[in-house]
């Protein structure tokens, strides 16, 4: 991508830690739109600014129902839900209370995410090591769409996630 995105993960007995750092050479041409909604196109975000999440604790989840889904927009919107509410459907989709909570911020070229999460909001499979999950990022200027695991498109198929180690949780009784 021409727009580079970096992504860090981190985790403590309480909540997964998200950032971002997203390169934007040209703030001002931002689009961000006030909703909590995502315009999806071919199973693409599209339209406007914004970073994505997906969480598979534990890499049980078989379909995309199954997911943590979190979407970020650069004016602090955060949409929550299991499952991801893109059409054509790709099977269920329902809010999810994940009590994440949001930052978001500029610097001089990029903008920046930070995203706590409770551990408790994930599932009992949060206390293991191994999870599946995607980082994407969207931005209409430079007409991109990326993400952590390299796959062009499909990003919400399980079968396309990234394996990360966050370890485990120290209170798990393991």
């Amino acid at each position: 991508a021409g727009r580079q995105t970096m992504v860090f993960a981190l985790r403590d007995e309480e909540n997964l830690y998200l950032a971002f750092r997203c390169e934007e050479p040209n703030p001002a041409g931002m689009t961000v739109r006030p909703t909590n909604t995502v315009h999806y196109e071919q199973l693409v975000a599209c339209g406007e600014d914004l970073v994505e999440v997906l969480l598979d604790p534990g890499s049980a989840g078989g379909a995309p129902g199954e997911l943590y889904h979190l979407v970020v927009k650069p004016n602090g919107v955060l949409i929550s839900e299991r499952g991801v509410s893109c059409r054509p459907a790709l099977g269920g989709c329902v809010p999810w209370a994940s009590s994440a909570s949001v930052a978001v911020g500029k610097t001089a070229g990029a903008w920046t995410v930070e995203l706590a999460i409770p551990l408790s909001s994930l599932g009992p499979k949060s206390s293991l090591p191994f999870w599946r999950a995607n980082f994407m990022r969207f931005s209409p200027q430079g007409q991109e769409s990326s993400s952590w695991v390299g796959c062009t498109r499909c990003f919400y198929d399980p079968r396309n996630l990234g394996t990360m180690f966050v370890g485990e949780n120290v209170n798990s009784g393991r």
